[in-house]
Parts: structure tokens; C-alpha cells; sequence
């Protein structure tokens, strides 16, 4: 009980300054706001340090913000509080009304002082940060904490003290008292990153961890030019959306290492509980936090590059609907004041850089949606897999299945091959699995004693693979009425033949088949109604639309076809059909149709 009132003093401390009684030595009396004072740390974590790290049982100064009335109002009359309860001396040196010199002069006095850390809440101007870099040349840690946001609630956090003072220890209700006092203190509370890297080394980051994503990484670049700008007072909301395996969550990891900040994943799939995202009250048996101040508590600072990752799997039942929790996390007007019911203390959650990824936005609730950025991660081209695979897949391949270099040789022809004819996909997740499913063959013939030639030929994939799974599209060789078109996939974009044939007959004038949805249906009826209006122009006679039955046909009925980009295709084959004129094998098209002829985008 004695060390945790301890914890609670010096965790709220931060305003104040002093010295231990006993067998401490007494900090220098001309110093910025000085005490022994505990801060959260990262120890374990290979994520970006936060602010500074730890700063258990160092003399630490403290130095007053730039014009900060309310500021050095609040944490005086908080060290003075402190003073009362918890004995500590207090002594400040510098005004109210600090100017930036000030805060260069507190900082020099201190490292004249021989302090052990300098804490500061914000670092507002570069002759600041220079007397920072210096403080930190002299062997002095830099915490950058916002210190009237600690002192805020003290006499919250008193009260659950006491509270748990009247307890008796055996009762069931202290263990729940003691649990939520240390969860209040595993909490980064104003506690923020100490400095970025610069521009330069946030781009090879960048470029290091992922090919292509040019757009990405120019927004990410783009926000990191404002936190060099000045002290910005909010983080952008991100949502990268894009099919499976193009990177997302790993871009997540990667932004936070551009930015220096500390990593954390919350994963949101399945989720239907709004308890996970807002917390239990504590009345219930069993409460715990939401996921979101878990991953504060985990990260140790309360700038973290937070990834929420398939926010479009939420899901909703009778518990709640965790979707509108997270309107309040990721709405800027409301996240500086998150309130999780566990706590029951809200937490400034506006400098959290939130990266959410999706698949689909068509899941994803309107009002959600619109609190976000939406950043579009498309499918990567032949030629970034290869470079891709050349760069991340296959070094990690060659170390899972531990085979050299010299063991494994693909050249580009046959990296293409395995990427068109063994895997469809737009990221590269199966292309990885297929690279690891043909390191593992080469290893098992290489210890039978049937060692694979090298460099490995396209030739050579089937007694290896197997029979390829897909054949790369071909175009037809230019017969009347059959038209290339372009499809949209979730794998990326196909070409789609469309094919019209014409026979004699009467009845009904146009058959269409394909696996065809509503929409491709009346695409073909619009296109089938424009050609025939426009006959004479085409050079089509009348009575050919009388005296003959028109079937259009897309190939692979399996598969089911819809949308309205159709409608050019169709049209086109139909008129190749009447006019028994061909169309360009390697000509492509796409866009919908309208019965003036209008094609739309």
C-alpha cells in the first residue's frame, strides 16, 4: 500500500520540484523544478522509446511552458498539495510567463546542475530543441510530458486511494481496488514522443520496408513535414483500404517507425462486443479495459501509431455495436476526452496516430466512414511482385528453409512464370507461399540426391508445382462479333471476352448468357436497342434485325458477371456481328452505355 501512495505521488509529481528526505541527496535549490519522479518506460519493447524512457530514481528538472499561466498555476498549486501531503520541498525558478529564452535558460542551468533528466511538456521552438540535443550530448535523458494533464485528476485518483486504504486487505473488493490503482498508473499520462527522425530517414524507411505505394508513403511524408512544422495538435485518422496481401498492416508498422513512434496493433474482427472498444464498468465481475487503453497502457505513450485492423469485420449484436464506440475514438472532437467505463477517466487520445485498414468500405457504416481518410492500396503490377520477391519474399524464404543463395536461383523469366501461372492475387501473400512451397522441393531433392539445376528454368516449374493452376488470358485472333473487354476483380483487373452470334429465326430477338447479373442484362438490352437504332449509320439493313436471333455470350459461366461497364462491349460485338467486320484483337474497352449513345465512365 505505501509504495503504490508512492507510485500515485510520483506520477503526479511532474509539475512539482524537490528533494528526498533521508538518504537522498538534495537536488540543486537554483534549478528548474526538480524531484525524484517516476515515469513510465518501455523496457522490452523494440518499438521508438517513449519520451525519453525511464526516469526512476534520477533528479529530474523540470521547466516551465512558453506563456503557461494556467500551466505553472496548476502544477504550483499541485507540488504545493503534494508538499503537504507527501512532504516534499518545493522550488521554482523562472516566471509564470516563461518566454522561449526562459525555458533555453532553465534548460542550461540544469545541465550546470548536474540534473539527470530534463522534463518538459512541449518543445515549441528550435533554439529549444538545440538546448535539448545538448542537454542529451551531456549525457541528460529529455521527457517530454504534458504535466498539468497529470495533475488533472489527482483528486481523483486520492479518492480511489482512500478508498482503498479503508479496505481490508483480505476482502475480495482490494484486489479490485489495487488492480484498477495500477492500471491508472501503467498509463502514459501526457507522456509523448521525444523527436522524430528527419525527412530523409523517414523516406528510406519507407522505400526499405515497401515497394511502390507512392501515394502512401507521400502522405505519410506529408504529415510527418507538419510535426516538423510546429507542435501539431492532433494526428491524422488514416484508412488504408485494399484487397488481401497488399501490405496494409505491415505499412502500419512501417509508419511507425517513419515516425518514431511506438507500434500497436488492435485487431477488430470478430468484434461485437462495445465492451472491447469502451471497457466494463467495474461493478462487473471480471472488468477489464477496452482495447484501446490496453494498447495505450502496452505502448507507454500517448502518441502511439495505433493500427486498427479490419475495422470492416466489426460485427453487432444485443452487448452493443462496437462501430459506434469507435466513433468517439476516431472522431477529432471527441477523442481528446475518451472515457472508458473501466477508467472512468477520460484520456486525451488526439495525438494518437490511428491507421485502420479494411477490404471492403461497403461494410463499413457511413458515419464511421466519414470521420476517416481513405487511402486506396490498389494491386501490385507484374513487375513490382518481381521486384517484391527479389527484395522481401525470397531473402525470407531463403532463411525460413535455410538454403544459401547459389541453392536457389530464379530468373526473371521464371519468376514471372510462377507469378501469372501460379498465383491470382493483388498483393503478394500467395506469391510468397508458392516461393516457400518450391524452396521446400529444391531442399527435399537436393537431401535425396536429385539436385535441381540452377538457375531454374520456366520448363522446370511443373515436375516441381505441379500443373498451373491458372492460364494467362488470351485474346481471340480477330473473329466478327467478339470483343475484348476489361473486368474489375478482387484480384486485380482481367480481360472478359464478349461474344455475338447471329442465326435465323423469329421470336424473340436477343438471348444473353454467362452467368449474368441484372445489370449486364440490361446492358446488353440498351446496347442491343442503340445498334439498332443507329443501322442505317452502321450500315446495317433493316430487315436483318427481323429475319435473325442475336445470342451474346460472355465465356467462363461459372463465374458470376455483373456490372454496368459492359455496356460498350456488348454494342461493339453486336455491330461486329451485323457488319461481319472484326475488331482489333488487342483493342480493350470499358464504360457503360447509354440510348444516346453516351458512353460514362
Amino acid at each position: 500500500l505505501l509504495s503504490l501512495a508512492l507510485a500515485l505521488c510520483m506520477i503526479f509529481a511532474l509539475a512539482a520540484c524537490g528533494e528526498k528526505t533521508g538518504e537522498e541527496s538534495k537536488a540543486p535549490e537554483s534549478s528548474a523544478p526538480v524531484e525524484e519522479s517516476k515515469a513510465p518506460g518501455n523496457e522490452g519493447n523494440n518499438d521508438p522509446a517513449p519520451a525519453g524512457g525511464s526516469v526512476e530514481g534520477k533528479t529530474v528538472a523540470f521547466i516551465p511552458k512558453v506563456s503557461g499561466n494556467a500551466f505553472f498555476e496548476v502544477a504550483n498549486t499541485g507540488a504545493q498539495e503534494f508538499a503537504k501531503d507527501w512532504g516534499i520541498t518545493v522550488d521554482y525558478i523562472g516566471s509564470p510567463n516563461a518566454t522561449v529564452a526562459d525555458q533555453v535558460q532553465c534548460i542550461n542551468d540544469a545541465i550546470s546542475k548536474g540534473v539527470d533528466a530534463i522534463c518538459i511538456s512541449t518543445v515549441d521552438a528550435a533554439g529549444v530543441a538545440d538546448a535539448l540535443q545538448a542537454a542529451k550530448a551531456r549525457g541528460v535523458d529529455v521527457v517530454i510530458c504534458d504535466t498539468a494533464g497529470r495533475l488533472h485528476n489527482k483528486a481523483n485518483l486520492m479518492a480511489e486511494l482512500a478508498k482503498l486504504r479503508r479496505l481490508n486487505p483480505q476482502s475480495p473488493d482490494y484486489a479490485v481496488q489495487y488492480s484498477y490503482l495500477e492500471t491508472l498508473l501503467d498509463l502514459p499520462w501526457g507522456i509523448h514522443t521525444q523527436q522524430l527522425p528527419s525527412l530523409a530517414e523517414a523516406r528510406s524507411i519507407l522505400e526499405a520496408d515497401h515497394y511502390g505505394l507512392e501515394k502512401v508513403k507521400e502522405r505519410i511524408l506529408e504529415q510527418i513535414a507538419v510535426y516538423f512544422s510546429g507542435d501539431a495538435p492532433r494526428s491524422p485518422i488514416l484508412c488504408l483500404v485494399g484487397p488481401p496481401g497488399v501490405g496494409k498492416t505491415s505499412l502500419g508498422r512501417s509508419i511507425a517507425r517513419a515516425v518514431g513512434r511506438s507500434y500497436q496493433r488492435v485487431s477488430l474482427g470478430g468484434v461485437h462486443d462495445e465492451a472491447e472498444v469502451r471497457g466494463h464498468r467495474r461493478t462487473y465481475v471480471g472488468a477489464m479495459p477496452g482495447r484501446i487503453i490496453k494498447a495505450l497502457r502496452s505502448a507507454a505513450t500517448a502518441d502511439p501509431v495505433m493500427v486498427l485492423d479490419e475495422i470492416d469485420k466489426l460485427g453487432a449484436d444485443h452487448r452493443g455495436d462496437p462501430s459506434d464506440a469507435m466513433l468517439e475514438v476516431l472522431d477529432p472532437e471527441q477523442n481528446q476526452a475518451f472515457h472508458d467505463n473501466y477508467i472512468d477517466i477520460d484520456f486525451d487520445l488526439s495525438r494518437v496516430m490511428f491507421v485502420a485498414t479494411a477490404n471492403n468500405l461497403s461494410t463499413v457504416p457511413p458515419a464511421l466512414l466519414d470521420r476517416m481518410e481513405i487511402v486506396e492500396l490498389s494491386g501490385y503490377l507484374l513487375e513490382e511482385k518481381m521486384e517484391i520477391a527479389r527484395h522481401h519474399l525470397i531473402p525470407r524464404v531463403l532463411a525460413d528453409n535455410c538454403l544459401s543463395a547459389d541453392e536457389y536461383v530464379l530468373g526473371d523469366d521464371t519468376l514471372a512464370a510462377i507469378i501469372e501461372r501460379y498465383t491470382s492475387e493483388s498483393g503478394v501473400r500467395r506469391l510468397e507461399k508458392v516461393l516457400a512451397a518450391l524452396a521446400r522441393k529444391i531442399l527435399l531433392a537436393r537431401l535425396e540426391g536429385r539436385p535441381v539445376e540452377m538457375p531454374l528454368r520456366p520448363e522446370g516449374l511443373e515436375p516441381l508445382l505441379g500443373l498451373a493452376p491458372y492460364v494467362k488470358d488470351k485474346t481471340d485472333d480477330g473473329l466478327p462479333g467478339v470483343v475484348t473487354g476489361l473486368a474489375w476483380t478482387s484480384v486485380g483487373g482481367e480481360i472478359m471476352l464478349a461474344e455475338a452470334s447471329l442465326s435465323r429465326g423469329k421470336g424473340e430477338k436477343l438471348t444473353v448468357t454467362g452467368n449474368l447479373g441484372d445489370v449486364m442484362k440490361e446492358s446488353a438490352t440498351i446496347a442491343y436497342q442503340w445498334v439498332r437504332a443507329h443501322a442505317e449509320s452502321l450500315g446495317i439493313a433493316a430487315a436483318d434485325f427481323e429475319d435473325r436471333h442475336l445470342h451474346i455470350h460472355f465465356p467462363e459461366g461459372a463465374i458470376p458477371k455483373d456490372g454496368p461497364s459492359a455496356g460498350i462491349t456488348i454494342a461493339t460485338a453486336i455491330a461486329s456481328a451485323f457488319t461481319g467486320r472484326a475488331v482489333r484483337p488487342r483493342l480493350a474497352m470499358t464504360g457503360e452505355i447509354t440510348l444516346r449513345g453516351r458512353v460514362l465512365p
